[in-house]
């Protein structure tokens, strides 16, 4: 059965180690600064093995937006989606890879600030008081959203071994509000009451790096819910929280069944007090090679249905719940 989570600790690196685990909350200090052999690193060496990424998923019953602002070292990124719900389209589909020199993402999560900047292509995600400002100018696509949260806590922090004096931080926001505006070649989509997550991860991560990941947000049955797991990123399952009216628990490792030749197919998803389905609406997909690195990406937009089981026991319906899967793998 999942289990409340204890507050999360005032500052991610202790006696020159990062701590370990799952906390609701957020951590105030969660810089790297202060790591000791064997996790701390020189200049060059960090540079090699650190990546930082925000991501952000909003949702309405009319389409699905996504954006992502990425440091991965040897590589910085962005890329932006827009999915028609009704048409079953993705009618905007950006991704811009360039050298390190063009995004910037903070170590502190609490006061987020993440950019990109290259031509034809500016991105940014701002912590603005309590709320978030999502903005984008890609090619024709043009993003203004303000992400809100009404109640706390809505957020989940997780800290994991990797193995090799390796590890990652991430946290998770679930049970944003979202509103504003996203004009897309002439057509204008305006928010209200958009359901939104943000992602911020950031970590000395493995040469190879594999997940499956699924994120849901949204109302069920007249209840709030949303949920964030993941599968071979975090191997003991650290950062499965389910967000159950606000409040996160921890859930335990979650077992993700799909097929990875059938982007269409749904997927299946157990753990414990967990069975769902996902069935997708569409997808974004991108394959990047260079000679060193590599990154296969497939992203369905769909819903899931099943049911969870809250830190009570009690049995949750869910039905036709907004959201995403993930299955990624990579060489950076």
């Amino acid at each position: 059965m999942p289990s409340i989570l204890m507050q999360a600790p005032t500052t991610l690196v202790q006696a020159g180690r990062p701590l370990f685990g799952l906390w609701k909350g957020t951590i105030g200090n969660a810089s790297f600064a202060g790591l000791q052999p064997p996790f701390g690193r020189n200049f060059l060496a960090r540079k090699l093995i650190e990546k930082k990424w925000t991501y952000t998923l909003m949702s309405t019953p009319e389409l699905f937006f996504c954006m992502a602002i990425i440091d991965a070292g040897a590589l910085h990124s962005a890329f932006l989606a827009l999915f028609d719900r009704k048409s079953r389209t993705l009618v905007a589909d950006f991704n811009v890879v360039l050298p390190p020199l063009f995004a910037r993402v903070s170590e502190q999560p609490s006061a987020l600030h993440a950019s990109f900047s290259a031509p034809g292509a500016h991105a940014s995600i701002e912590q603005l008081g309590s709320g978030v400002r999502v903005s984008a100018q890609f090619e024709g696509c043009d993003v203004d959203l303000r992400l809100e949260s009404i109640d706390e806590p809505r957020c989940a922090s997780a800290c994991a071994d990797l193995g090799d004096a390796r590890f990652d931080f991430t946290q998770k926001r679930c049970g944003l509000t979202a509103s504003g505006t996203i004009v897309h070649q002439g057509r204008t989509f305006a928010i209200e009451n958009g359901r939104a997550g943000l992602d911020y991860t950031h970590g000395y991560l493995k040469r190879e790096t594999a997940w499956r990941w699924a994120f849901g947000i949204g109302e069920s049955a007249g209840r709030k819910l949303a949920f964030n797991f993941s599968e071979g990123f975090l191997e003991t399952g650290s950062e499965n929280t389910l967000f159950f009216d606000g409040t996160p628990c921890s859930v335990g490792p979650i077992q993700f069944e799909f097929d990875p030749k059938n982007v269409n197919a749904s997927w299946t998803l157990r753990g414990n007090g967990v069975e769902l389905v996902f069935t997708p609406e569409g997808a974004r997909r991108r394959n990047t090679w260079t000679p060193l690195l590599y990154s296969r990406y497939v992203q369905p937009f769909g819903s899931f249905s099943g049911y969870l089981t809250s830190a009570t026991g009690a049995r949750l319906e869910v039905r036709s719940l907004a959201g995403v899967t993930e299955d990624h793998a990579a060489k950076w």
